[in-house]
C-alpha cells in the first residue's frame, strides 16, 4: 500500500488541489482498491485489507496543501510496530502532516489506533549536516487536545529507536489515550517547543532547536477493525481487601478486540460500591479489584496469545469504585504488539470461556 502512495505524494507534495482534481484523486484510488478487492477476494481478511486502503485515502486527500514537504516513511510501521503486518493494514492510516520551524521540519507521517488509544508517526528532519545522535532528546513542552471536548485524557511524546544516529532525521512518537470512545476520526490539536537533549549523565540540557512547531489541528482517521461482542457471560469477581477475598456476582457485558488490546467490560449489582463502604477510611475497608481479576486470549489451536494483563496493560480500563449508582470493572490489555484480530479465537475472563466466533 505504501508504494502507491508515495507515488501519488511525489507529485502532489506543494501543490493544493481544486475540488475537480481531489475527485480524480479519490477515482484513482478507489480504481486501484477494487482491483486489490479482485485480488484479494478468496483471501482471509480481505474485507479488513479493502477498509485499511479506504481509510489511508481519506486521510492521504485531508493532508494535501501543507507548505512543508512530509516525510514519505511510516514511522510507526518501519520504527515502531515492526513492518508491515495484518495488525497494521487493520489499524493503520497515513496522516500526511508538517510544520517548519527554524528550518527543522516536524512530520506526522502514520497513525495508529482504536476507539481509545491513537498512536501518531513522527519524524524531525534537521537542516543538512546536522547530526542526530544523542540518546535522549525530548521537547522541553509539548500539548495535545481534542477538539471535541467530550474527549479527554493523557498523552506523551517519546522518541523512538534511530537506526541511522549519524543522520539528520529523528523518528518520534506520540500516544494519546482517551477514557471515552470516539478518537478514530477525531481533530486533536498538537504543538512542541524546543528540542533539546540531556548530556553529563543527565545533569546538563542541551538545546537543540528553539521554538514551536504548531501542527494545528489534526484529523486521525484509520480502518475500524474492532470485534465488539455483548456475551453476558456470568462471572465470578474476587475482590482482596482487609478481610481477606470475597467474590461477588456480575457479568461479562462487553468484549471488544482491536490489533491494540483487549478490552473488557464487567458488570452487575454487586459490583456497586465495590471498594467499600467508606471512601474517608479507605485503609480499613478498602477492596481492591484490578490485580485479581484475570483476562486470557487463546487463537484457533488453543495457544495464548500474549498480553500485559490486568488494568495496567496500556494504562487504560477503570471500575465504578465508590459509584452508588452503578457497578462496573473496565479491564484494558494491551497485546504484545499489533495483533491480527482474526487470530483471537476465544478468551477467558477469571476462567470462564467467552468464544469470538461461533
Amino acid at each position: 500500500m505504501r508504494d502507491g502512495f508515495e507515488s501519488y505524494r511525489a507529485e502532489l507534495d506543494g501543490l493544493r488541489l481544486t475540488e475537480e482534481s481531489r475527485e480524480r484523486l479519490a477515482d484513482r484510488l478507489t480504481g486501484r482498491r477494487s482491483l486489490e478487492a479482485d485480488r484479494r477476494s478468496h483471501r482471509p481478511g480481505g474485507r479488513l485489507g479493502r477498509a485499511a486502503v479506504i481509510a489511508a485515502a481519506a486521510c492521504l486527500l485531508a493532508a494535501v496543501g501543507g507548505a512543508a514537504v512530509v516525510s514519505s516513511v511510516p514511522t510507526l510501521r518501519d520504527r515502531f510496530f515492526g513492518g508491515d503486518s495484518a495488525g497494521y493494514r487493520q489499524s493503520g492510516g497515513f496522516v500526511g502532516r508538517a510544520v517548519e520551524n527554524n528550518g527543522w521540519t516536524l512530520s506526522i507521517t502514520d497513525c495508529v489506533g482504536d476507539d481509545y488509544y491513537v498512536y501518531l508517526g513522527m519524524e524531525l528532519e534537521a537542516p543538512e549536516g546536522t547530526v542526530l545522535d544523542a540518546p535522549d532528546y525530548r521537547f522541553a513542552r509539548f500539548s495535545a487536545s481534542f477538539t471535541d471536548s467530550s474527549l479527554y485524557g493523557t498523552y506523551d511524546v517519546m522518541p523512538l529507536p534511530d537506526e541511522d544516529p549519524t543522520d539528520n532525521k529523528l523518528p518520534l512518537m506520540w500516544l494519546l489515550y482517551s477514557s471515552q470512545p470516539g478518537v478514530n476520526g477525531s481533530a486533536v490539536r498538537l504543538t512542541v517547543s524546543d528540542l533539546g537533549h540531556r548530556w553529563d549523565d543527565g545533569e546538563a540540557y542541551q538545546l537543540d532547536c528553539g521554538g514551536t512547531w504548531d501542527l494545528g489541528a489534526v484529523t486521525v482517521r484509520y480502518p475500524d477493525s474492532i470485534l465488539r461482542l455483548t456475551p453476558g457471560t456470568p462471572v465470578e469477581v474476587p475482590l482482596e481487601g482487609p478481610g481477606g477475598v470475597r467474590t461477588l456476582d456480575a457479568q461479562v457485558s462487553r468484549v471488544e478486540i482491536s490489533p491494540l488490546a483487549l478490552n473488557v467490560w464487567i458488570s452487575g449489582e454487586d459490583l456497586v460500591l465495590h471498594h467499600g463502604p467508606d471512601r474517608l477510611q479507605p485503609s480499613e475497608t478498602f477492596y481492591f479489584c484490578d490485580s485479581t481479576q484475570e483476562v486470557l486470549a487463546f487463537d484457533a489451536d488453543g495457544q495464548p496469545i500474549e498480553m500485559r494483563a490486568g488494568m495496567e496493560g496500556m494504562g487504560g480500563g477503570g471500575c465504578s469504585g465508590y459509584n452508588e449508582s452503578e457497578g462496573y470493572i473496565w479491564l484494558s490489555c494491551g497485546f504484545g504488539g499489533l495483533m491480527d484480530v482474526n487470530r483471537v479465537a476465544k478468551i477467558v475472563v477469571n476462567g470462564v470461556e467467552i468464544p469470538v466466533r461461533p
